[in-house]
């Protein structure tokens, strides 16, 4: 009698036990329907993942600033921290390419790490103009998206101008760009004109392919928008290969943008960026939270 009033006791627990370690299996990638803690499958690749990360970053994204109103986000005062400051020195924001930590008063320039000129227009505020460039005004879109815009020093941003992205071999020529100290800020193909091609720095090259990512994601024409206003004005045409040397095949670029990615693993400055500007936006880049996506998207064969 002991003994099967022990079964009969410990018998539903097992059970139990059983039942609730088979669905925690499921949910952690053993089964069929798990899920990150985005909502979206870890068995989703390719277009498909494409699809379902456009579409998050248009319903998150609620709040679309104005490219003139950047510089409010910068400042010490700002609240509820200035989107570029360093995680490691909460006085100082954080110059692009560079590197250096300069005071939040500091007066600096807005990089499109997606040069306005290889935008296909999309930058544009009116595309009747003819200009690439936006205006400082009322645009908003993928030129004026925080998350696309980073600081960095006049001379640097001058030098980058609209030049694309590339890796040099070891027997090429190439000439390194400074900030204006001594701080190396990328190296170029040209030492006194805009750069043509343009390798950055190791400790940059990974917030660089998942910036361009993010915007290339988010303003192409992918899916139904219907449900957004004004959609079609804020999405158009990118091509990754418009923003990588000419030199370089779809598929290199996608192997030259998972060797930065992993290169350089996301920071603490990346996480506090991403943190800042969701309260801001809404939405969030998810190739910082999620720096895995990338090679899902690409889904090449090894």
């Amino acid at each position: 009698m002991k003994n099967s009033f022990k079964k009969s006791i410990l018998l539903p627990f097992v059970s139990l036990l059983i039942v609730g370690g088979l669905a925690s299996c499921d949910n952690a990638g053993g089964g069929g329907n798990s899920v990150d803690d985005y909502g979206i499958s870890t068995k989703l690749s390719g277009p498909k993942l494409i699809n379902e990360l456009h579409a998050k970053m248009m319903r998150d994204h609620r709040t679309y600033v104005r490219y003139a109103q950047y510089s409010n986000y910068t400042k010490a005062s700002t609240s509820p921290r200035s989107i570029d400051q360093s995680a490691t020195d909460s006085d100082k924001n954080v110059m692009f390419y560079s590197g250096k930590l300069v005071s939040k008063s500091t007066s600096y320039t807005r990089e499109h790490v997606w040069a306005c000129a290889n935008s296909n227009g999309l930058y544009t505020h009116n595309s009747a103009d003819g200009d690439h460039y936006v205006d400082s005004g009322a645009y908003y879109g993928a030129g004026s998206d925080l998350y696309s815009i980073r600081p960095c020093e006049y001379n640097v941003n001058e030098k980058r101008g609209n030049g694309k992205f590339y890796e040099f071999r070891d027997d090429e020529t190439k000439y390194a760009i400074y900030e204006n100290s001594t701080t190396l800020a990328f190296y170029s193909d040209r030492e006194e004109d805009f750069g043509q091609k343009i390798e950055p720095t190791d400790q940059f090259k990974g917030d660089i392919v998942r910036i361009l990512y993010y915007t290339y994601i988010h303003y192409s024409s992918i899916g139904d928008n219907s449900g957004y206003a004004e959609a079609s004005r804020i999405l158009g045409r990118l091509d990754l290969g418009d923003v990588f040397n000419g030199t370089y095949t779809k598929t290199e670029i996608y192997r030259l943008m998972l060797k930065w990615n992993e290169l350089d693993p996301v920071d603490d400055t990346e996480r506090l960026r991403n943190d800042t500007i969701e309260q801001i936006q809404g939405n969030r880049n998810p190739f910082v939270d999620h720096p895995e996506y990338m090679a899902r998207c690409f889904d090449l064969d090894e």
